[in-house]
C-alpha cells in the first residue's frame, strides 16, 4: 500500500521567496532574477545595455559571426513566406530566387 507524502508548499518550506541584489542592494522577489543569478534583471539589463553602447564594434562582430553560423536555408525561407505572409509556393520561390541572385 502506497502512502502519500504531503509536501509543504514552497512558501511554507522555510525558503525565502525574496533575494537581495548584489548590485543595487535591493531585496526583490525571485521572479526579478534570472535563475540563480545574484544580480536582478533590472541591473543586469542596464549593465548589458551599457556594455553594448561602449563596444559597438564587438556587437557587430558577434552578430556577424552568429549570422554566418546560422544561415537560413532557402527551403525554410520559402516555408516561412508561405506560412507567415500567405504567399503561393511559386511566388515564394521567385522571391527567394531573386534574393539569392541579388545577394551573390
Amino acid at each position: 500500500m502506497c502512502q502519500s507524502v504531503k509536501l509543504s508548499p514552497f512558501w511554507d518550506s522555510g525558503v525565502s521567496s525574496r533575494m537581495k541584489c548584489n548590485k543595487c542592494d535591493e531585496e526583490k522577489t525571485l521572479d526579478r532574477f534570472y535563475g540563480r543569478n545574484r544580480i536582478c534583471k533590472d541591473c543586469y539589463n542596464k549593465r548589458t545595455y551599457k556594455w553594448g553602447n561602449e563596444h559597438p564594434d564587438k556587437i557587430r562582430q558577434i552578430r556577424k559571426r552568429w549570422r554566418s553560423k546560422n544561415k537560413e536555408k532557402p527551403e525554410n525561407m520559402i516555408d516561412r513566406l508561405i506560412n507567415r505572409m500567405g504567399y503561393t509556393k511559386e511566388f515564394a520561390k521567385e522571391i527567394v530566387f531573386r534574393w539569392q541572385e541579388h545577394k551573390s
